[in-house]
């Protein structure tokens, strides 16, 4: 046994018959992650072609690795993120830069109407069936969000301040509530 309580890898092999052993590491760039062991019984001698195998098998799996940490990442942010709609009261749809909905909270039901459920992958301005809401939408795809229900709220040593409003849909199809 080594000094950490651990047997040493010759003293295993030796012990499990393992006569012959190939090792090669496997990396995240210049990290390694662990390696990969092929080890036979017969007292072979593994060749150039049987190392570059090896090599293309590890790397392999160190792209396999990679791939699995990133969904990992990837699903962990959307668990937070959708933990983070559910609890909120406000109404938020996602959309992509094609205009399609990604996802939509809970919220979206009481107050635009829409079950979120239905709302995935359709376009945003089909979707949405509250003409103002619609319209408010459609300038600020074309860059120039200007709503039509601004007033100035300013008092004397104020900074200016313009607020928009948006009125709930009560119901779809419906006008505000």
């Amino acid at each position: 046994m080594a000094e950490d309580g651990v047997d040493d890898l010759e003293g295993v092999l030796a012990a499990a018959g393992l006569r012959a052993v190939l090792v090669v590491p496997i990396r995240r760039g210049l990290e390694v992650l662990g390696a990969l062991l092929f080890a036979a019984r017969p007292p072979i001698r593994y060749g150039d072609d049987d190392l570059q195998i090896a090599q293309l098998l590890a790397s392999g799996l160190s792209a396999a690795l990679e791939t699995s940490l990133a969904y990992q990442a990837a699903s962990d942010e959307r668990s937070t993120l959708g933990a983070v709609l559910a609890s909120t009261a406000d109404a938020v749809i996602m959309q992509n830069p094609a205009g399609l909905i990604l996802l939509a909270n809970a919220a979206v039901r009481p107050m635009l109407g829409l079950a979120p459920e239905a709302l995935t992958g359709r376009p945003l301005l089909e979707a949405i069936d509250y003409a103002p809401l619609r319209d408010l939408l459609r300038g600020r795809a074309r860059g120039s969000l200007r709503a039509p229900a601004a007033r100035r709220t300013d008092r004397p040593g104020e900074p200016r301040a313009r607020h928009h409003a948006i009125r709930r849909a009560g119901r779809r199809g419906g006008g505000p509530s």
